[in-house]
């Protein structure tokens, strides 16, 4: 794939002030604890995306695939994201609805898909595979937040939550050309989402979507300026097993400390109307 054949694919994110976020429920490390590099294994051939505008479900589904250790299907990921949004026929993709479809529906292995001639319609699937996805199915989504840059606070989440390999997925504008291994300073380009396996002293570990031609046998390294810039604009998200039902009280609780009198004011008018 060359870089006029890429597409991206990522819409900037929608502002929801019910995502929950890292920061606001769990105590991150400090960054002084933090090795100076780190990295899960990729357990799957990187893949490639092609002319397609499925990088958010590709990102999604590579992040999951370092807890799941299966290979899942990205193509029926974005067709069931557009079955959520209800726009199959339009461009691209927002972070938070990739998100939703695995803590909706779930996820379906590779092995079990059929990829039809129109990918991005979920009617050309086997309807059975909404069954076959709840094996799959993450319970929580969160926005990759806390106390520093969004660059430490990446580091600083995935060093928490090493013990479950949970990747983080992000978005940024992509202007590079595929063959470069370090990604640094500010691009024109489009919006497109890869997510984060580790870190190296010159930036974050990101896997691409479009082969292992891109950077590195696939992985590009991201400098902090990159990540800083492009983060408030497209998000940063991980998958977590918190019940959901669990956590809301704890974001409710984390929003009431931090409100105005007015934004608290509006915190019970949500209560009172939810």
């Amino acid at each position: 794939t060359k870089m006029k054949d890429m597409r991206g694919g990522l819409k900037p994110l929608i502002r929801d002030p019910n995502i929950f976020q890292t920061g606001a429920i769990f105590k991150l490390p400090k960054l002084e604890e933090l090795p100076e590099e780190f990295s899960f294994d990729v357990p799957f051939p990187v893949k490639n995306q092609g002319s397609t505008d499925f990088c958010s479900a590709y990102s999604t589904c590579g992040a999951s695939e370092l807890q799941e250790n299966v290979e899942l299907s990205p193509e029926w990921s974005f067709a069931a994201s557009k079955k959520l949004t209800g726009d199959p026929e339009n461009w691209g993709q927002t972070l938070r609805d990739a998100c939703r479809v695995l803590t909706k529906w779930g996820s379906v292995p590779k092995s079990r898909v059929n990829v039809p001639p129109n990918a991005r319609l979920i009617e050309g699937y086997n309807t059975d595979l909404f069954d076959e996805a709840q094996k799959h199915r993450k319970q929580s989504y969160f926005a990759v937040t806390g106390p520093y840059t969004p660059f430490d606070n990446i580091r600083a989440n995935l060093w928490h939550f090493r013990a479950e390999k949970r990747g983080i997925i992000i978005g940024l504008v992509f202007g590079w050309g595929l063959e470069e291994k370090i990604l640094s300073g500010i691009k024109e380009g489009f919006g497109h989402a890869m997510y984060i396996s580790g870190w190296t002293p010159q930036g974050l570990k990101v896997v691409n979507s479009y082969g292992p031609e891109a950077g590195e046998n696939g992985v590009h390294i991201v400098t902090p300026d990159v990540i800083n810039h492009f983060i408030p604009k497209f998000g940063a998200m991980m998958f977590l097993d918190e019940e959901p039902e669990k956590v809301k009280p704890k974001m409710d609780e984390w929003r009431w400390g931090r409100a105005s009198a007015w934004g608290k004011f509006v915190l019970l008018l949500r209560r009172l109307f939810a």
